[in-house]
């Protein structure tokens, strides 16, 4: 073969094999993206909606309005007194519209105050342990001292702020509209108040009153990862990331390992907003909806409460310690440091009282029940319940089980502190896991109604019992239209009708909730002792 020739040859080969090592590098590269594609799809796939508010209509069942100007404008001098009144809080075009208003009407609480507004929020309601939680928000026109915010606080309140854990997602100052604040809070330290925090500044092209974004976070064991959604393009710019892996009880952000809820609010002026511009009249933050994610396979420590789930127990039970027992009823009312005689009628089953006016302390509205008969043992789990109605908004309503023959001793426990209620809705509160210090020989419980407004209180069907305490019922009687049987892994439910069924675990919490077809229906749960509640007969599964 001539050399010339082959030296073509060659080289031919030469870029052949370039070529074709060029082409298996962009093909690698191509498949990479691909698989990192898939991945981000899947990563946001494995994210199920676990529960959202439209704003279709404002429920009541979900948001308690936080009522007052509570102490020193909320621990942060701020002018605006919050109402639930509709001029201050509405749903409209599926839209929750705060608004803050410019007003004097309560002046006389303090000079500082120069608005009403409104604040909501969802504790004992709806919670979230890790997720994602997002608000798609227009917030208000700008203007110094407009201060609104889409943030969370802890459940567990035993200690108050900052123990309990804050998570603001969105903060804005009127003042500044094209910057978005995202801060932590904490406590340092388990042994004193040592307030930490955390936060970042995002700067933005453009104010973020100009239109609606998505303030969202994404929180986990590891991390809470702050972030805007811009829609226009559909662009995701993160505010803040905080490092949670070397959370510890020693430097307090074990709080961020805490199932925390959700709070909505305009402030106007304080400490992070400024006095507010004379001139302002009034400021509207819409809200379109409030949504929480959650990926329990990727992260099974990942928790969802909602009330929905915890429904009260059923008063007319042998579980029920007060159920058939005799009560005195006993109040102190001293609206302004003196005491007055207040109108007080029934029983657990149904107890009334009359508030005939104002009071500006907490301790000033007691009421109580005592059941000498009652015996709460030590270290024993006790559930309660109850249901409230009022003629007036009521905050802060106080709940505590003493002792009946100690005004000292009482079983501690967070739940009982801080509950609130709206006008003509009748609540169900459910307080679980309350733990005796002693031995009672009798109990007392107190509903410390202070600093709230005149109103007629109708509490009922208050129930005590034992955590593990269940109902008992024949299964399967000759009346029943359904068998209940456990078999392969599985509840079995066999029913001639359709209807509702309820699993609960044997401390109390319901697994699961399904809608029963004509036949055998098969419900997958894991080893246990379950009670299968089917309208209202409870029957008990062992499943091996």
């Amino acid at each position: 073969m001539d050399a010339s020739l082959q030296r073509l040859i060659n080289h031919q080969q030469i870029r052949f094999e370039r070529v074709a090592y060029l082409i298996m590098v962009a093909m690698r590269n191509i498949l990479a993206f691909v698989g990192f594609f898939i991945s981000m799809l899947c990563a946001h796939a494995e994210y199920k909606l676990v529960w959202s508010d439209e704003f279709d209509s404002f429920n009541s069942d979900v948001w308690n309005h936080d009522i007052g100007w509570g102490s020193y404008g909320w621990g942060n001098n701020e002018q605006e007194f919050y109402t639930s009144n509709s001029e201050n809080i509405f749903v409209a075009d599926s839209k929750l519209h705060i608004v803050a208003l410019r007003s004097d009407a309560h002046k006389n609480v303090s000079d500082r105050i120069k608005y009403t507004s409104a604040k909501i929020h969802t504790r004992r309601n709806v919670s979230t342990k890790y997720g994602r939680i997002e608000a798609r928000i227009k917030l208000p026109e700008r203007g110094q001292g407009v201060w609104p915010a889409f943030w969370m606080l802890g459940e567990n309140q035993e200690k108050g702020w900052p123990y309990c854990g804050e998570i603001d997602i969105c903060e804005w100052r009127g003042s500044k509209p094209a910057e978005t604040v995202s801060t932590m809070h904490w406590n340092g330290t388990n042994a004193e108040y040592l307030h930490c925090d955390y936060g970042q500044t995002l700067k933005y092209s453009r104010g973020f009153d100009e239109d609606f974004f998505v303030y969202g976070v994404e929180w986990t064991p590891k991390k809470a990862e702050f972030y805007i959604i811009d829609e226009k393009d559909n662009s995701r710019h993160n505010v803040n990331v905080m490092d949670l892996s070397g959370a510890t009880t020693e430097n307090g952000l074990s709080c961020f390992h805490q199932a925390q809820y959700i709070i909505l609010n305009l402030a106007m002026g304080g400490q992070f907003g400024g006095d507010v511009d004379g001139t302002i009249e009034s400021r509207t933050m819409q809200v379109d909806w409030v949504r929480v994610y959650q990926d329990i396979d990727a992260c099974p420590e990942s928790r969802f409460y909602n009330s929905a789930d915890n429904k009260p127990f059923d008063y007319v039970s042998e579980c029920n310690l007060l159920n058939g027992k005799t009560s005195e009823i006993s109040s102190y009312f001293a609206p302004n440091w003196k005491e007055e005689t207040v109108l007080t009628s029934g029983d657990a089953k149904k107890f009334e009282m009359t508030l005939p006016s104002p009071t500006f302390e907490r301790w000033q509205a007691q009421f109580s029940l005592l059941f000498p008969d009652v015996r709460i043992k030590k270290d024993v789990q006790y559930d309660m319940s109850f249901s409230l109605e009022s003629d007036a908004d009521l905050s802060k309503v106080l709940v505590k089980i003493y002792d009946g023959k100690d005004d000292v001793a009482y079983i501690p426990s967070a739940d009982f502190q801080n509950h609130d209620f709206v006008a003509g809705k009748k609540k169900d509160v459910v307080l679980v896991g309350m733990v005796a210090p002693k031995d009672m020989d009798g109990v007392k419980i107190l509903f410390d109604f202070g600093s709230n407004p005149a109103a007629t209180v109708t509490v009922s069907d208050i129930v005590l019992k034992e955590k593990n305490c269940y109902p008992t019922s024949v299964a399967n009687n000759e009346n029943d239209k359904f068998e209940v049987y456990c078999e392969g892994g599985r509840i079995v439910i066999d029913t001639e009708e359709r209807g509702e069924a309820e699993i609960y675990s044997v401390d109390g919490k319901i697994i699961k909730r399904i809608s029963l077809l004509d036949g055998q229906n098969y419900i997958n749960v894991a080893e246990g002792i379950y009670i299968v509640k089917i309208g209202c007969r409870n029957v008990k599964c062992i499943l091996r």
